[in-house]
């Protein structure tokens, strides 16, 4: 995993929920904990967390999901792709997905789900810092 842990803010978390939210060079970086099942109570954590992280600013998204496996609830999904303060938050997301099926369920996900905002999937991390550059944060 692509985390720094001397840099690195570990914010609270729930039990079965651990993410892990870093601001790096204009963007904001998620890595999901392996094996997490992310419920509707974990989803609005999670919205506080970016929320608070964010402050007052509009950011691009890296969301790592390199060799992890997580479960999302259908109430966490709707969620993370109807909440308006969450997504107001998001000027780009790049996704890390480097597997073959969570590749599809992202695809099928965002095919029911349309983010307002720009989405690419990417298998490295180089690859989606360098997409993302093109997104400044901007105030809200």
């Amino acid at each position: 995993a692509d985390i720094n842990r001397n840099t690195m803010k570990k914010y609270p978390s729930m039990e079965c929920f651990s993410t892990y939210f870093e601001k790096r060079d204009n963007y904001i970086y998620l890595r999901y904990k392996q094996y997490s099942s992310v419920d509707l109570d974990e989803a609005k954590e999670h919205a506080k967390i970016l929320l608070k992280l964010c402050d007052g600013m509009r950011y691009p998204f890296i969301l790592d999901g390199l060799n992890i496996t997580a479960k999302f609830t259908k109430e966490a999904r709707d969620f993370f792709s109807n909440h308006s303060p969450l997504l107001d938050l998001r000027l780009a997301q790049a996704f890390l997905i480097n597997n073959t099926p969570n590749r599809l369920l992202l695809k099928f996900y965002l095919k029911f789900h349309p983010p307002s905002n720009p989405v690419k999937i990417f298998n490295n991390l180089p690859d989606a810092e360098q997409w993302i550059k093109q997104f400044n944060p901007i105030s809200l």
